[in-house]
């Protein structure tokens, strides 16, 4: 069903104001009734809410984004694919407010380390171990072994070849470390 033009515009509208961090937009919209702030993209291009408060956090607009936290905007809604997005752009105070706000620590730990590494974004994956102050590479290895209990064997020599891969990215890492400290 396809929304009206005004309706649809005033949502496209909203969601441009969150996305760009014009937390006056936003205020001024919400306060006018002229939407809500859990109306999200009218174009629906996958099965995740793209809502105001998602624009905000995928753009690291935290003020914004405790804005609608406090008008009640529930941000344990989304999937991890949020999270990977953040982790992307390295917007690491985001996933700090997030794991602040309720995440689990843990899980968000592994959805951000295993998608780094396989997108082979190192310098990013121990950059987010730094600021995290936990070993990435563990992080993935131990992941993966948990996988291996669930894991159909069709898939269990690819994930077998992740270990292999991470303990010598791992090892790797130690011996570069020690001929920098040389």
């Amino acid at each position: 069903m396809r929304l009206p033009d005004k309706e649809y515009r005033n949502r496209i509208k909203f969601l441009s104001f969150a996305s760009k961090g014009d937390i006056e937009g936003v205020k001024k919209m919400i306060y006018d009734g002229v939407v809500s702030i859990e109306c999200d993209h009218p174009v629906k291009k996958s099965k995740y809410k793209r809502d105001a408060l998602f624009f905000a956090l995928r753009n690291n607009h935290i003020e914004l984004a405790d804005y609608l936290v406090r008008l009640g905007a529930n941000i344990k809604k989304y999937g991890s694919g949020l999270i990977r997005i953040v982790a992307h752009k390295g917007s690491f105070n985001t996933i700090d407010y997030m794991i602040e706000k309720g995440w689990s620590k843990e899980k968000v730990n592994e959805a951000v380390c295993v998608n780094l590494l396989g997108c082979d974004k190192l310098e990013l994956l121990y950059k987010f171990g730094e600021h995290m102050k936990i070993e990435p590479i563990d992080i993935i290895i131990k992941y993966h072994k948990k996988s291996l209990k669930n894991v159909t064997p069709h898939f269990r020599p690819t994930v077998e070849e992740k270990i292999k891969k991470a303990e010598i990215l791992r090892r790797d890492m130690k011996i570069i470390s020690i001929i920098e400290t040389s």
